[in-house]
């Protein structure tokens, strides 16, 4: 039957035919067309035979038909036949007129005169096309369609499928639609979709599913990957939607885990260290629902900052919005971040404090709502996770909780000789680009072989990613120390840009240069940090300073976990009440320690501590 199958084909016809016709076949009986024709034949369980209706002279068993195919074969000259070919050559009749025929016999007529509104024939034709009408998780209405062989998954009230919906109607019937029916037309679908269609979740770019992960090429094809390897799926689950910024991804080539540091010849890390942290983060980028650290890109113009953030945007979510430009609301800010995979923004001189706070909510995964329309009391909820990257000539990310989940890379400049033109450089990048995303897709295989063999007797705040990091060190041949050696330092450096980009950090430093403890209330401290400021020409108008003494707490909290690092220990002691509010104790255990303008890295903060630092902040 698989061979009876190939007889016949449409290719030559365009898909809506083709599709028309799958619909035909699918409702209709081969053997009740040839009853009705005059036709008497006899069952045999899963096929029929019949005298063959072309060679009247011929055996009774001549022709066979299946059912369950609606194909039929005879066997006189090897012709396998289906019903529109069939009747055509039975009645003599041409390609349109067999097929109004069919359509008749199996109740699916699509003719403008019979079908009554505008907007209910256009709903017919698009089931008729076959589409796949469902859900989202958040009861969004979407669509799957093909065109040009290509499936794609956008929302019912897309432009897109607007335009596709507008297209189709086109070719079927030579008119074109007004607005008012195709919106009509696609509210019904979309009614459809939410009430009669099925959930399934949708993601960008990335997935998991059926204990694997998945990334989508874009074209409808999708990377399945797992512990065992890589493939690539022709028709993989609805697992993903598409906006129509996003490219189609470059076929990734076989390669070894090895080949992924080709990168390097495009992205200017040459220390070993930050090299296998710049992996680690690129590799993690592919793994849904966990908190993926920040690159975060400085150094002196000409340094390839941008291009850095170019080539990971090109192997992870390929797109002709290359950049974001610095947003100004954060509703409009999380809304395009939910379209991309993974984002940077460009060139940042400055960074608002909501701006902060939103790029940690997409860390985080934290969600933020909307107003769908200002007539409407319903609400559009963004719950994005995503990956991202921020460069500017100076290090942008200050504040201590953005720098936790940063992974922060200084770039050296570009000499003279070294300068590529930009078209040489993106056309060496697409010739090996293949082998990297190979490489990108094995690296990631062999992680997930390690993962449930890693262990971490301390894990630092981004716990996720460490565990990861460490399954992605042994993937490239390494041991589990060589990532945590690499993190650690890493940690040490956002630790002393915290403390150094912290006014009240600077001030406790020097506070406590040469005393073993300090206590007083909010008032005494305030009084402490001022005086302390104007000796070390501190600037005192900036936010980070405490406005007045109800401020002193909240901004000590910011500092807290990065001034433990360094042996400082500061608490609050509700049992005693002083002038101006509870008391608060300052310890500092490592006086022969701290050097105020040479902070040593005394490794990561663990479990325990983060533990221990709650449980002051309670007492």
């Amino acid at each position: 039957m698989r061979e009876l199958n190939r007889d016949y084909t449409y290719s030559e016809h365009k898909e809506s035919i083709r599709n028309l016709i799958q619909r035909v076949n699918e409702r209709l009986k081969f053997t009740e067309l040839l009853e009705g024709l005059g036709l008497i034949g006899q069952s045999h369980g899963r096929y029929s035979s019949y005298r063959c209706p072309f060679h009247p002279d011929g055996e009774h068993s001549d022709f066979i038909v299946w059912d369950e195919i609606c194909g039929a074969k005879d066997f006189h000259d090897g012709i396998g036949y289906d019903p529109l070919k069939f009747l055509m050559k039975h009645n003599g009749c041409d390609f349109n007129t067999a097929l109004n025929i069919l359509k008749d016999k199996t109740g699916i007529d699509t003719k403008p005169s019979s079908l009554g509104t505008v907007a209910v024939r256009v709903v017919n034709m698009v089931e008729d096309l076959g589409v796949i009408l469902f859900h989202d998780e958040e009861r969004e209405a979407y669509v799957r369609f093909k065109h040009n062989d290509r499936c794609r998954t956008v929302k019912v009230q897309s432009r897109d499928f607007k335009l596709w919906v507008n297209k189709e109607y086109y070719d079927a019937t030579g008119a074109a639609l007004e607005e008012s029916n195709i919106s009509t037309a696609i509210s019904n679908l979309e009614a459809k979709a939410i009430y009669d269609g099925d959930e399934h979740k949708l993601n960008v770019r990335i997935a998991e599913h059926d204990s694997a992960f998945w990334y989508d090429l874009g074209d409808g094809r999708a990377v399945r990957i797992d512990g065992r390897g890589w493939e690539i799926v022709q028709d993989p689950p609805i697992l993903f939607k598409q906006f129509q910024h996003q490219k189609v991804q470059a076929e990734a080539a076989i390669a070894r885990s090895e080949e992924i540091y080709q990168l390097f010849d495009f992205v200017r890390i040459r220390n070993v260290e930050s090299q296998l942290l710049f992996i680690a983060n690129l590799v993690t980028s592919l793994i849904p629902d966990i908190p993926h650290p920040i690159d975060v890109f400085h150094g002196v113009k000409g340094a390839s900052k941008t291009t850095a953030c170019k080539i990971k945007k090109e192997l992870i979510d390929p797109s002709v919005l290359s950049s974001m430009s610095p947003p100004q609301k954060p509703v409009e800010f999380i809304q395009t971040a939910s379209h991309h995979s993974y984002f940077f923004l460009d060139n940042l001189s400055s960074m608002p404090e909501w701006l902060n706070d939103a790029l940690c909510r997409i860390v985080t995964g934290e969600g933020i709502s909307k107003r769908r329309l200002y007539t409407d009391d319903s609400d559009v909820i963004y719950s994005v996770r995503r990956s991202l990257s921020l460069n500017g000539i100076n290090l942008i990310a200050t504040k201590p909780d953005l720098l936790d989940r940063a992974l922060l890379f200084e770039l050296e400049p570009i000499e003279s000789h070294e300068r590529r033109d930009e078209s040489e450089l993106w056309a060496h990048f697409n010739s090996v680009k293949p082998k990297i995303l190979g490489a990108l897709f094995t690296v990631l295989s062999n992680a997930k072989a390690e993962y449930p063999e890693i262990k971490l007797e301390e894990k630092p705040r981004m716990a996720d990613f460490a565990h990861w990091g460490c399954a992605v060190a042994r993937a490239l041949g390494k041991q589990d120390e060589d990532f945590i050696r690499a993190y650690q330092g890493n940690i040490g450096i956002q630790n002393t840009e915290a403390l150094e980009a912290s006014p009240v950090a600077q001030i406790i430093l020097a506070l406590m240069e040469n005393r073993n403890m300090w206590e007083g209330s909010p008032t005494e401290l305030l009084d402490e940090l001022m005086s302390i400021a104007e000796d070390k020409k501190i600037d005192t108008n900036t936010k980070k300073f405490p406005r007045d003494v109800n401020w002193v707490w909240r901004r000590l909290q910011e500092v807290n976990p990065n001034l433990k690092e360094v042996g400082i220990k500061v608490r609050r002691d509700d049992t005693q009440r002083g002038v101006g509010g509870r008391k608060i104790i300052i310890i500092n255990n490592s006086i022969n320690e701290i050097e105020i303008n040479g902070i040593e890295n005394t490794g990561f903060m663990t479990a325990n501590d983060s533990t221990e630092i709650a449980g002051d902040i309670h007492n």
